[in-house]
């Protein structure tokens, strides 16, 4: 959980030294031949019209508010404008100083102090200051239907030294304050914030930021963002604009894409290598690297995926490897017993010896075995009888559009029906199933999960504070699981701060997801990222993963990075 310096890499790189030697050098380095030259490389790294296709979304709505349901960057796509204090990278496990440059504990770590960068600006020209951190962090902890991560429960007070210190006061020692507070909260203007009457609902349709982009129009069908002139990172970002069409889903952006009327995609191509790379070898390349975990959500509040041993049984007749064949292609890998992605931030946490004990296994006689012990039987038509004499009939709610989820599912229902289950595929829309999701009213749906920190995806997975009863919303964990044991394993965990402490939490809280399976995993969740070097280059890759395109904030900073060749 260390915090790691950042270099920039590439051409990036070579500008901000050019930039260093120009300034210190002599009048005649500068202004001589070589001077030029160089100025005149960097100026040709500027400019052009990124392309972003992303599907499923829209339609477009005109509410950059971060907190509000209605915010279209909860479906993934890039609307993100607000910056962070830091950027964690999720494939790498990296802290990346943004909005701060450093962070530090104090007071037997029940205090967290933040140094804030010089020279931030808003882009409507005001300065950047410790008022505006202390404002958004005060505003989330006093306010229940926004406080996603819990920070109600970790500050007792902020205060502010100077515009640049920000002093968070903590209720108790916290060793993940700094990912919760630092990392995962967009930090927004005081002065436009503070005249809200209810943040919750507050529509923010002309968003004031910090980031290297900013609004420059939306429709129902196209949002496109500027260059932002007044960016604190001086020299980014080298593109002048990004355009993102709409799409409805995942078929009809790869006709697109194949078309090459893209700089960057973050959807499933089917058979990517015939359908996409195939027609622009030289330019068009991939990566996908694992991220976050893609479940089937069990409603572990309702009969019978409530039984413990009704879920072991369907995980059990569930053929993963023609999960991630027919509905993936072989680009998502199968999950493993813990449901933790195989990135590298997660991999110290990992506790391999639950995982040698606990093996996700396809053995439908097994499934039927566990059945029968608790209860079920089979009627003469193959259907599978609950221990209440009803015939099982499940659904699995998938988002419309989401077309290799939808075929995960369709794989997964039948081998459902192998076991006499009867199960179908729904395919409403996603706004449809996250309500679905929220209030508890499913039975099965495809879900993406534990994309963070190993513990903080846990967390936001298992923990109790943030579910809630079916009919009323949860926070996260729809699943409804409410453990004692889990819960304070969960909050023991921040209270330890030694890597091998905070292993052997882990190792427990492995051991009760993998004997209860809260939720079934199915695969580990790649970040997709298609890009096409013909405009731009610059692009994270396995040779260089500086960020992943895991959500709106990494696109952010992956399009203020990337510029012409």
């Amino acid at each position: 959980m260390g915090r790691v310096s950042f270099v920039r890499i590439g051409l990036a790189a070579g500008l901000a030294g050019f930039m260093a030697v120009t300034a210190l050098g002599s009048a005649a380095a500068a202004t001589g031949p070589a001077a030029h030259a160089r100025r005149t490389a960097a100026s040709s790294m500027y400019g052009g019209v990124l392309t972003y296709v992303v599907s499923p979304n829209g339609p477009f709505i005109d509410n950059f508010n971060p907190w509000s349901p209605s915010n279209p960057a909860i479906t993934g796509i890039f609307t993100e404008v607000y910056e962070p204090l830091f950027y964690y990278n999720q494939y790498t496990g990296q802290s990346i100083p943004k909005l701060a440059t450093s962070y530090s504990y104090a007071n037997g770590h029940k205090t967290l102090i933040i140094h804030l960068r010089k020279g931030v600006r808003w882009s409507d020209g005001k300065p950047f200051t410790s008022a505006d951190v202390a404002f958004t962090l005060h505003m989330l902890a006093t306010t229940p239907s926004i406080d996603y991560n819990g920070l109600s429960s970790m500050i007792q007070s902020v205060a502010t030294h100077g515009p640049l210190q920000v002093i968070v006061h903590l209720k108790s020692p916290n060793s993940l304050a700094w990912y919760y507070i630092g990392e995962n909260t967009p930090i927004v203007a005081q002065h436009v914030y503070g005249k809200v009457k209810n943040p919750a609902t507050f529509k923010d349709a002309h968003p004031v930021t910090t980031g290297p982009f900013v609004l420059k129009s939306i429709s129902n069908s196209l949002i496109v963002f500027k260059r932002n002139p007044l960016y604190w990172d001086h020299g980014k970002p080298y593109v002048s604009a990004i355009q993102m069409p709409l799409y409805l889903d995942n078929n009809t952006a790869a006709m697109a894409m194949a078309g090459g009327h893209f700089d960057a995609a973050t959807n499933f191509v089917p058979t990517i290598q015939t359908t996409l790379l195939n027609r622009n070898p030289q330019h068009f390349h991939y990566w996908f690297p694992p991220i976050g975990s893609v479940v089937l959500e069990t409603n572990d509040a309702v009969y019978p995926t409530s039984l413990v041993s009704f879920r072991k049984a369907l995980s059990l007749a569930i053929d993963r490897q023609k999960v991630a064949m027919l509905g993936e292609f072989g680009y998502e890998p199968v999950a493993n017993s813990v449901g933790l992605p195989s990135d590298r931030a997660n991999q110290t946490y990992i506790d391999k010896a639950v995982l040698a004990h606990n093996p996700l296994s396809y053995n439908p006689n097994a499934a039927r075995a566990i059945l029968r012990k608790a209860g079920f039987k089979w009627n003469k038509a193959g259907q599978l009888i609950d221990p209440k004499g009803k015939a099982v009939s499940l659904t699995i709610d998938v988002g419309s559009g989401i077309t290799d989820w939808i075929a995960d599912a369709g794989v997964v229902a039948r081998n459902l029906q192998a076991i006499g289950i009867n199960a179908q595929v729904k395919t409403p829309s996603g706004a449809t199933v996250s309500s679905a999701l929220a209030n508890g009213s499913f039975q099965l749906a495809m879900n993406w999960v534990n994309q963070a920190p190993a513990y903080i995806g846990y967390n936001t997975l298992l923990n109790g504070a943030f579910t809630a009863r079916v009919g009323q919303p949860a926070l996260s964990n729809f699943e409804r699981w409410n453990n004692p044991q889990t819960n304070r394993l969960l909050t023991q965990y921040p209270k330890v701060f030694g890597v091998t402490q905070q292993k052997a939490v882990m190792g427990k809280l492995e051991s009760i997801f993998a004997a209860n399976l809260p939720v079934i995993p199915l695969l580990d969740g790649v970040a997709w990222e298609e890009y096409n070097t013909s405009n731009f280059v610059g692009w994270p890759s396995a040779a260089s993963p500086y960020a992943s395109f895991a959500g709106a904030i990494d696109d952010m900073y992956i399009f203020a990075s990337v510029h012409k060749p």
